[in-house]
């Protein structure tokens, strides 16, 4: 039990360091040991290998500039593919569904509602259009939470394409254009489709790019390069300066020329005066120039990547030598400098004191492995006549005993426990009780809309370093607030409130912390958003009740956590927000007991298992209470039980204040669909 094995800070009984028998009490300062010398030889060994690394140091050099240019043009190589190779794919899978006939060409709905399922599919694309060879187009796009339609005549440009792609057997991306409709530069990627009998058309779909040019300013943060992109030889495509819109950009111009870019070292590029690097400069695959520009030599690395269109996409970067190869060199001459001198002076006779420190050292260094592995009953380091390695070795032992105790707190606890709580049970560990006990708790537990769809289309190293930085501001956040995460099930967290230390506004901590939650999810949901990433919305349920809480496992796994009928309605109530249309739904046990005026009803929910309905508030943002469509839609919610027409008009007029309201939305589609009364039944999770 943890009480057994967490004591205050002094009480608890360190391991005494033991002296060897005969062993005078006086130690001997280690600074006498530094004014000694080492031999000749050492002195000799060490001049050899500065001497080395003085021959070696422009080699090294030439590795660093090539190891570095390689790392960044592979992360711009892999970028493009996640950013454009998803919707090549996708369009691909299109073709074959109207190849086989499964999509009826004739039946314009149900294009429109494959094209929009399709467009929703490719985050990435800003619109799909459909151009027949009877020279008619549809546009489909992106208007708020749905897609618009509208339909016209195909421009010249547009009849050429679908002239064209009447003989070709698979998609092909074009040259870059600009949109009028986005007004910013587009790279298209067109998708000949037919059908089992004939030509249907041209699926014509634009993707922006001015988020890989955000993508290269990000990754030029903290680095010496410049990275760019360029379409052929001539024409800027990427660029960290091109990550805004410009007005520079028109329909005639979708692309800056070099000439007239704004970045006057990279239109030095093709300069005839420039030297092209030798082979052990370049990583594989690519090329590179050197050329000197007002004094100072810069180094232009590029690969073509050739599969997103006829003319070649330059992939490359630039930084001036100075900054990665004479300033190492200057580095190491003055390390060679400043160590050759330092070692010359400062070590003699290391064979005389070898043995005397080396022991120590070799003790320490076992010692540290023991408990790299997490063994921590290994024997306690015994003294030294050296007075620092003497008081090393007692700190040492000291830091294995707290090391002991707060590994036992954490194999019961979990990595995420509030600080007051570790130290309450460091200090008094009387103040807990881990055995089996009843306790009025609050559960919370959180879940991310959609993530099992998202993570199937992503890599699975991109999915847990998705998780991990969610998961850290989420338990972040549920710790500020005094909250225990007891568990993790895939995007799910399992967290409690006032177990074990006793907090009595735990109703209030827990839906504080949902707040916050709301707002950070919120937030790194819409940044992920703007990456390409469709990350949902997270979901919150809060109840209030009596849980068993204490040590749950087997006897060598135990962990901290709680379990009965509060846990399961927790666990349900978040799943419920999926039907009325909320991200924090709370038990009316817990807003009671936080006494939150911040909130709003949302009915009853019967909930299997259990014999009477949970009655269920969606928590607000803080003083929302006070605003007047508060009242109102108290008043209609008044309604429902004895007035149900009249409370349908009350929503409907709510509704159409705030159609952004999703709960709203939802209550008008539950009375407009014949519903009466607060009773919802909730059958499924």
């Amino acid at each position: 039990m943890l009480q057994d094995l967490a004591k205050p800070p002094g009480a608890s009984e360190r391991t005494a360091l033991p002296d060897r028998a005969g062993r005078p009490r006086w130690r001997l300062p280690i600074v006498w040991l530094l004014v000694l010398a080492l031999p000749t030889l050492t002195c000799v060994a060490v001049a050899s290998v500065l001497t080395l690394g003085i021959i070696d140091s422009r080699a090294y050099t030439r590795i660093l500039i090539r190891d570095r240019a390689d790392t960044v043009l592979d992360s711009i190589v892999l970028e493009l593919s996640i950013h454009l190779d998803p919707v090549t794919a996708q369009l691909a899978a299109v073709a074959q569904e109207f190849a086989s006939g499964a999509i009826d060409v004739g039946d314009d709905d149900a294009i429109y509602r494959y094209l929009s399922g399709v467009l929703t599919a490719v985050p990435q694309a800003s619109g799909i259009g459909l151009a027949r060879p009877d020279r008619q187009s549809s546009i489909f796009y992106r208007a708020g939470d749905h897609v618009a339609r509208e339909r016209q005549r195909a421009s010249p440009r547009v009849r050429d394409w679908v002239e064209q792609a009447h003989v070709w057997t698979i998609s092909r991306w074009i040259e870059p254009v600009f949109t009028m409709r986005t007004g910013r530069s587009v790279v298209m990627l067109l998708q000949p489709l037919h059908g089992p009998r004939s030509y249907i058309g041209v699926l014509l779909v634009p993707v922006p790019i001015d988020g890989l040019s955000r993508y290269l300013a990000t990754l030029s943060l903290g680095l010496d390069q410049t990275p760019f992109v360029l379409f052929g030889h001539d024409h800027v495509l990427l660029h960290p300066l091109l990550q805004e819109r410009s007005d520079s950009i028109t329909l005639e111009r979708p692309m800056p020329t070099l000439a007239d870019f704004t970045d006057p070292i990279l239109a030095r590029i093709w300069d005839p005066r420039s030297a092209p690097l030798e082979a052990d400069e370049l990583p594989v695959a690519t090329t590179g120039r050197r050329l000197e520009i007002a004094g100072e030599s810069y180094v232009f690395m590029y690969r073509a990547v050739a599969k997103y269109g006829e003319a070649p996409w330059l992939v490359g970067s630039y930084f001036r030598e100075a900054e990665l190869g004479a300033a190492e060199l200057r580095r190491i001459e003055r390390l060679i400098v400043g160590g050759g001198a330092i070692l010359v002076i400062s070590v003699l006779l290391s064979l005389a004191v070898g043995r005397l420190v080396g022991r120590p050292i070799l003790r320490f260094a076992r010692a540290s492995r023991e408990i790299e592995r997490g063994n921590f009953a290994q024997p306690p380091l015994t003294g030294s006549p050296i007075r620092e390695f003497d008081q090393a070795a007692r700190a040492f032992n000291d830091m294995v005993d707290g090391l002991r105790d707060r590994e036992r707190i954490r194999d019961l606890f979990g990595k995420y426990v509030p600080p007051e709580v570790v130290e309450t049970v460091l200090a008094d560990p009387d103040a807990l009780e881990l055995a089996g006990q009843k306790r009025e708790i609050t559960v919370l537990f959180s879940d991310i809309e959609g993530f099992t769809a998202l993570s199937e289309g992503l890599q699975p190293d991109l999915v847990l370093t998705l998780l991990n930085a969610y998961f850290e501001g989420v338990c972040s956040i549920l710790v500020e607030h005094g909250g225990i995460i007891v568990d993790f099930v895939g995007d799910a967290v399992f967290a409690i409130f006032g177990a074990p230390i006793v907090q009595p506004d735990h109703a209030h901590r827990a839906l504080a912390a949902a707040r916050s939650l709301e707002h950070f999810t919120a937030t790194f949901a819409a940044e992920q958003r703007r990456h390409g990433l469709a990350f949902g919305r997270t979901r919150v349920g809060i109840h209030t009740g009596i849980a068993i809480v204490g040590n749950i496992g087997s006897h060598d796994r135990l962990k901290y956590g709680a379990a009965g009928d509060v846990v399961n309605t927790a666990s349900r109530l978040e799943g419920a927000n999926k039907i009325f249309g909320s991200r924090i739904l709370a038990s009316a046990a817990a807003v009671r007991h936080a006494d939150d005026p911040d909130v709003r009803p949302m009915g009853s929910v019967a909930v299997q298992g259990r014999a009477a309905p949970v009655e269920v508030f969606e928590v607000l943002d803080r003083g929302d209470s006070a605003n007047a469509w508060h009242a109102q839609y108290l008043a209609a919610f008044a309604m429902l039980a004895n007035r149900p027409a009249d409370a349908a008009e009350a929503v409907r007029r709510l509704f159409a204040a705030r159609p952004d309201d999703r709960p709203v939305g939802r209550l008008l589609d539950r009375l407009e669909g014949g519903a009466t009364g607060e009773l919802v039944e909730l059958a499924e999770k």
